[in-house]
């Protein structure tokens, strides 16, 4: 009764609004309509089954949702009588989102059923649904990608087009070795086979061995204070620190300085421009050399030209002129990684070493090698690791003074623990990451290499927990990771 035809030319349609009582003092307002689920068509599961097909169901939220209905999409499911396969979110949000989604993953465990998570059509991410990442959780990962083709797109292509694009994209995000396979269910991690690169020459890359067999893992790279951030459609993670933002109103220096994991790389024309910066800064220093601001701002310029040598002695000139500027000791530490790194690459035993590019190697389930070749051979290469434990040390400590001058800044242990994680050291490591969540618990990149560590340690359970975390919090791949550790 709440739908009548009051008029048939023209033709009015009448349709009672909600019967919601309205807040006082907007009665005024008007008032959209109620969606309300209508629940589960029992005769149209009966007709799908029949046809052989399987079935999906999707139900949409309720209003403050209990757990009576809840058991009511499943009531309407058994009196169906035919087998439900999997539960796909229906509308912006999933059955019993706030705050009874756990009962709902209980439920869906009980009656062995699927979650589908629909894929957004840039095939980057999942479709936006509030509460779709825990409710996989509280059904242990047991989900499923459901490819989608943009509404446009589909009036333009024909079945088997569609087909044929759905294949393409299994074949190239599920495409793995068959000796893969067998991996142990706590052992399992992505194996990125068709990755596009990353350009910037200070790429984040972990290359690592799961039970001896060819993995590769991204760890989240170092943080550091640039002018410039590569643009990701994607992750779109925005990092703060008061400290910075207190250095920025200063306006000492040529461009504002940001915080970023993602460095932007340099045109021509900006590569140019800051070697005219140092030109200028060094007409000023020449004015004043105690000018520690000029020697930073310098300092920046060489670092972004990749000139380490020039950059570090600039830091190091600064830090005797103002032993408590905890930004510059951050600096310094991550352009001597930088330099270590680079001459890394220019050994040709290069494999041999843990770093590579900011990150770790996991080497789960091997022994480490044995050296061998030549005695002249090894003693050099005694040397030149006890020359890389002199750099990691002078690196450590740099951090250390950070976090001595200034505590909450969550990027010192971070960059510390990724350090750690390249040295193997992943119970130190996680220490790290530990109090960089513990004073920023949405901290992300934290949440996703500490959970990378404690997978490298065998703790599978926390590891994944750690990923989960990192997945809601806006680092996609995790669950990548999540859904080949849990694969049956």
């Amino acid at each position: 009764d709440r739908v009548k035809v009051v008029s048939e030319n023209p033709r009015i349609i009448k349709i009672k609004g909600s019967t919601t009582p309205l807040p006082e003092g907007k009665y005024d307002e008007p008032q959209g309509l109620l969606p309300a689920p209508l629940g589960l068509p029992v005769q149209d599961m009966r007709k799908v089954a029949a046809l052989g097909f399987k079935i999906i169901v999707r139900p949409q939220n309720y209003v403050d949702v209990t757990d009576e209905q809840i058991d009511g999409i499943f009531a309407r499911i058994k009196e169906a009588g035919v087998p439900v396969d999997a539960l796909m979110p229906c509308g912006t949000e999933v059955v019993g989102y706030p705050n009874k989604m756990q009962h709902l993953g209980e439920r869906m465990k009980e009656n062995n059923m699927t979650l589908v998570m629909l894929e957004h059509y840039t095939q980057l991410q999942f479709a936006k649904i509030d509460g779709l990442l825990p409710l996989a959780e509280f059904n242990d990962y047991k989900a499923a990608r459901s490819y989608v083709i943009d509404p446009t797109e589909q009036k333009k292509i024909s079945v088997g087009e569609a087909l044929r694009r759905w294949a393409l994209t299994d074949e190239e995000r599920n495409t793995r070795e068959e000796s893969d396979r067998n991996i142990n269910k706590f052992n399992r991690l992505v194996v990125y086979d068709k990755e596009t690169e990353r350009k910037s020459k200070y790429q984040s890359e972990v290359r690592g061995r799961v039970q001896d067999r060819n993995v590769r893992v991204d760890l989240e790279p170092q943080f550091v204070l640039t002018y410039y951030e590569k643009p990701d459609p994607v992750k779109k993670l925005v990092y703060y620190d008061k400290s910075v933002e207190e250095f920025n109103r200063l306006m000492v220096l040529s461009h504002q300085l940001r915080l970023t994991n993602e460095e932007g790389a340099l045109t021509e024309d900006q590569i140019a421009r800051h070697f005219q910066s140092i030109d200028d800064y060094s007409a000023r220093i020449d004015r004043d050399p105690s000018n520690a601001y000029a020697l930073f701002g310098r300092a920046m310029d060489f670092m972004l030209v990749q000139d380490f040598n020039e950059s570090i002695a600039d830091l190091n000139r600064v830090i005797e002129l103002n032993p408590d500027f905890s930004l510059a000791y951050f600096c310094r530490a991550v352009e001597r990684y930088k330099q270590l790194i680079y001459n890394q690459s220019q050994q040709s035993d290069a494999e041999s070493y843990d770093l590579t590019n900011g990150t770790m190697n996991l080497n789960i389930g091997k022994s480490a090698r044995p050296a061998t070749g030549k005695q002249n051979d090894v003693t050099t290469a005694q040397l030149r690791d006890n020359k890389r434990a002199v750099e990691h040390e002078q690196i450590i400590r740099d951090y250390d003074r950070v976090i001595q001058l200034n505590p909450s800044f969550v990027f010192a242990y971070f960059n510390r623990a990724n350090l750690r994680c390249g040295q193997r050291d992943f119970r130190a490591a996680i220490v790290d990451y530990d109090e960089a969540i513990r004073r920023d618990p949405d901290f992300a990149a934290a949440y996703f290499n500490r959970g990378l560590a404690k997978l490298s340690l065998g703790q599978a359970t926390d590891g994944i927990a750690d990923l989960s975390k990192a997945g809601e919090l806006g680092i996609y791949n995790a669950y990548s990771i999540i859904k080949r550790m849990t694969a049956r």
